[in-house]
């Protein structure tokens, strides 16, 4: 992987790959066709927003780090939206039309909400004091504009 991730894009790319699966399971596809590919996509941003979720748990001097925290948070409570469509809903691909993926399903299900608890964990626990040390205090603007 790259030494540099652009966050807001990966996010980005994740986020409309989920609203793809959502409009996907409003129509009548064919299961024959697409539900290797839409459980491939699942799995897929799964692992990716797992991995994204590492870096940022582990970048935390990136300077966006909670706009981007939150929105992988947003994308991750849409994408558990989708498989609890999968799970319990009456489209055409889900658990109660093809009992043998709601395992597969239910454990996708299981790492998102896990995912999504860590998120919010994160964002939670970030003390005020934090924010703050990020802005310029007034000697340090005097400094930076050579006023002494």
């Amino acid at each position: 992987m790259n030494k540099y991730l652009n966050y807001e894009d990966n996010i980005f790319i994740l986020n409309t790959r989920v609203r793809m699966l959502q409009d996907m399971l409003a129509l009548d596809a064919d299961t024959g066709i697409f539900m290797e590919k839409t459980l491939d996509d699942c799995e897929f941003i799964g692992k990716s927003a797992g991995i994204l979720l590492q870096n940022l748990i582990t970048n935390k001097q990136l300077i966006e780090r909670d706009e981007q925290l939150h929105n992988l948070y947003e994308m991750e409570m849409r994408f558990s939206n989708v498989l609890f469509t999968m799970l319990h809903g009456g489209n055409v691909i889900s658990a109660k039309s093809f009992p043998d993926i709601e395992a597969s399903l239910n454990a996708m299900s299981e790492l998102s909400a896990k995912r999504l608890e860590s998120i919010d964990a994160i964002m939670k626990e970030q003390p005020a004091s934090q924010v703050e040390s990020r802005a310029v205090s007034k000697d340090e603007l005097s400094a930076l504009l050579g006023h002494q």
